[in-house]
């Protein structure tokens, strides 16, 4: 778990619920468990169960509304490649910390 309480990440995506759907929801808690280590789109894949082009189209509205961002580091995959790492973003990490603390 991240930073914050499951009670209070709960609440405070609860909050948020109307303008996000269900799968940027899970998504973001994913992120939000992983921090401050962040995760790569095939890890994110992985750990909700759902293929990588779904998390990909996710992340890139997610990446619109400002609460994610890529980080300056990537790793390898494991089918050879490298993937960037998401993070989210430091406006939204705050904005949650306001809410909830």
């Amino acid at each position: 778990m991240g930073a914050i309480s499951t009670e209070n990440r709960d609440a405070h995506y609860l909050a948020i619920q109307p303008t996000l759907t269900a799968s940027q929801l899970q998504v973001l808690i994913a992120l939000d468990a992983a921090e401050p280590r962040g995760l790569t789109r095939y890890e994110l894949s992985d750990r909700i169960n759902r293929p990588v082009s779904s998390i990909c189209g996710r992340i890139n509205e997610l990446e619109k509304l400002g609460l994610v961002i890529e980080a300056d580091e990537s790793r390898p995959t494991r089918y050879g490649g490298n993937a960037v790492v998401m993070r989210i973003a430091d406006a939204h990490r705050t904005v949650k910390q306001q809410t909830l603390f």
